[in-house]
């Protein structure tokens, strides 16, 4: 049912996620390895998710429905997946059409930022990738600006300072 480069990337997340949390400053209440019970309550109905039902639902809801199979990219890949378990599949996609709309030269083609992953958005993303590692490397910077914009934004410091400790690799001070 999976495929290698989703076995890889889900571990990475799963690596992150708790296999159980129930933070009261968490508005998704009851997560396993990531799952909310509140905005997956279907997965729920029968106790808690087991690891392979988790991995089953992140393929079919995340992996396929964004068609993270089609874009090229290890790294960009496995950020949009993280981003959208973690966010919304709504945000990963939305960001990935920033990040590329950010650094498009002037007279490039933009793409319309309507978090919807279609056909021309793996395109684009997967064009700017090829033209150089550089070109990858500043794509992912650009979308882990608009996470960490994100978690300012929202105002939500405790998840945004785990969201840095996790994904970025910042520690905070006591």
């Amino acid at each position: 049912m999976h495929d290698e480069r989703f076995d890889r990337f889900i571990e990475q997340t799963l690596d992150i996620e708790q296999a159980r949390s129930n933070d009261p400053n968490d508005p998704g209440g009851l997560t396993v390895w990531g799952v909310s019970s509140r905005w997956h309550p279907k997965l729920f109905e029968d106790g808690e998710p087991t690891l392979e039902e988790v991995r089953a639902f992140y393929y079919a809801e995340f992996w396929k429905a964004l068609r993270l199979d089609e874009i090229e990219s290890d790294d960009i890949a496995a950020k949009m997946l993280d981003t959208a378990i973690n966010l919304s599949q709504r945000r990963a996609s939305l960001w990935a059409q920033k990040a590329h709309n950010m650094l498009a030269r002037e007279g490039y083609e933009y793409l319309v930022e309507d978090g919807i992953i279609g056909d021309k958005t793996i395109r684009y993303v997967n064009a700017f990738a090829r033209l150089s590692p550089e070109c990858e490397v500043a794509f992912l910077n650009g979308f882990t600006y608009f996470q960490a914009n994100h978690y300012a934004n929202e105002g939500d410091r405790h998840h945004g300072r785990g969201w840095f400790a996790k994904r970025v690799g910042w520690r905070f001070a006591r």
